[in-house]
């Protein structure tokens, strides 16, 4: 008798563990995002480097980071962004490609986009992945509005 209430507990402790162990499991994994979300930020640039690689000047293989700080639609500081962009091309068709990492509190959204000194070509930047809450994150940055070093945008998450 003794062994069948030993082994009844041992039962109900291994499926209450199992039970805490899925509830655990769901918790932390990343939401099933089943409508687009959208988040409103202003990027205010802090530092800007330019690496010249190349001929002197403006040249092919020339890189360009930027890191900033990140506001909600209240002047919260809530992350930073930080870009690295290579030059591809010069004169008429100057302009280059950039990666991005957005870094928030639930996590990172990643991204690409064009640039051209033509005008043009980076007012919608791809998103393409990310960590946390964004872990799956897909969609696009479009950029609403840019002033001397400052930029605001909005991520347009898709599900």
């Amino acid at each position: 008798m003794r062994r069948l209430a030993s082994l009844s507990a041992v039962i109900v402790a291994v499926v209450g563990l199992m039970l805490v162990a899925a509830a655990a499991a769901t918790a932390f994994a990343a939401p099933d995002i089943t409508k687009p979300t959208t988040i409103h930020l202003t990027e205010k640039e802090r530092q800007v480097g330019f690496l010249d690689l190349g001929a002197k000047g403006f040249s092919l293989g020339d890189r360009q980071t930027i890191s900033s700080d990140l506001f909600n639609l209240h002047g919260t500081k809530v992350g930073r962004a930080d870009d690295d962009c290579a030059i591809t091309a010069t004169g008429k068709r100057a302009g280059g490609v950039c990666g991005f990492v957005i870094s928030l509190p639930a996590g990172q959204i990643t991204g690409q986009f064009f640039f051209s000194l033509g005008g043009g070509g980076s007012n919608l930047q791809a998103i393409n992945g990310g960590t946390g809450l964004y872990r799956n994150a897909r969609g696009q940055l479009r950029v609403l509005s840019e002033h001397a070093n400052t930029a605001d945008f909005v991520i347009e998450l898709i599900p």
